[in-house]
């Protein structure tokens, strides 16, 4: 049998015995490290890599083979193979073509930019219309079903969700209401690639920044810009700072883009709810509990 023809097409040659492929999209921060030109591996998974640039430590993107979810520091690639690489390789990006370890080449031709989708904030006032309030009760109290996560340890637990309730106390107080200090301890908290405590405040930041709580947004990404770099890992560190600008994994956007139209029904936002739950080990469900603490609170639940 004649194998299909478009696994050639994906995965060229290279005269250096490598191989090419195109970048399919890229998100906004990755883009910028892309753009800082040159770089290292920073680590390396079985279908994922990251790379940092050497203009700034703090400057991460992941790069994975089509098709990888969408997100701010994520790059989608035809062709690439994770074990290819090893941690410490170059990288450079140049003439619109990223080469890795000096024999992979993805052409940048035909990359797309990814940003996640405008919001349309429910205006209270207008008339004949289901304001924000109103639009989030029919839809959120008491419906999204969470299951409880038996990956983390009690007293993690205990820990998360005391800090939770203090960081909505915080969200919901006046504005010029101080962060508290003990919220530092959510930063680095719990195991994993990005801890539970940093999920919750990327859930946090890109629903404040949604639902147009500037004040808020504005003075816990400072505060996160602040602390961030000393309690928590470089990858996760990155996932933070892109959610200080608003931005996260397309499926956060979608939940809370589904919450906040009036015209969706409520299945369709548990159904968003329960995709980005799934997402990752326990990435999704922590940033889905972060921005309930925003919704929630918008109705007063």
């Amino acid at each position: 049998m004649t194998p299909p023809d478009w696994p050639h097409k994906l995965l060229r040659k290279s005269a250096d015995n490598g191989y090419s492929g195109g970048l399919d999209w890229c998100g906004t921060s990755a883009l910028e490290v892309l753009q800082s030109g040159h770089g290292v591996v920073y680590a390396v998974f079985d279908s994922t890599a990251y790379l940092q640039s050497l203009h700034s430590a703090s400057k991460l993107c992941c790069i994975g083979a089509s098709p990888f979810s969408k997100g701010p520091l994520n790059i989608s690639a035809s062709a690439f193979q994770a074990r290819a690489l090893q941690q410490g390789d170059k990288w450079v990006y140049k003439n619109h073509c990223l080469t890795l370890s000096g024999q992979y080449h993805f052409h940048t031709s035909a990359m797309r930019i990814w940003q996640p989708p405008p919001v349309c904030v429910i205006d209270e006032s207008s008339p004949g219309t289901p304001g924000l309030r109103h639009n989030l009760t029919r839809k959120l109290t008491g419906n999204i079903d969470l299951a409880i996560d038996h990956s983390a340890n009690q007293r993690v637990e205990r820990q998360l969700d005391c800090d939770m309730r203090l960081l909505g106390n915080w969200f919901y107080s006046p504005d010029d209401t101080p962060i508290p200090m003990t919220l530092t301890r959510l930063l680095g908290c719990g195991g994993g690639l990005t801890p539970a405590g940093d999920d919750i405040l990327v859930g946090v930041l890109v629903t404040a920044v949604a639902t147009k709580n500037t004040h808020k947004a504005g003075a816990l990404s400072d505060w996160v810009r602040q602390h961030v770099q000393d309690l928590t890992s470089s990858i996760s560190a990155a996932h933070l700072l892109a959610a200080c600008n608003g931005q996260a994994i397309d499926a956060l956007h979608h939940f809370i883009n589904t919450a906040l139209q009036h015209d969706v029904d409520q299945c369709t936002v548990e159904t968003a709810a329960q995709q980005l739950q799934n997402y990752g080990n326990s990435s999704g469900y922590y940033a889905l509990l972060g921005s309930l603490i925003v919704l929630d609170g918008a109705v007063g639940t």
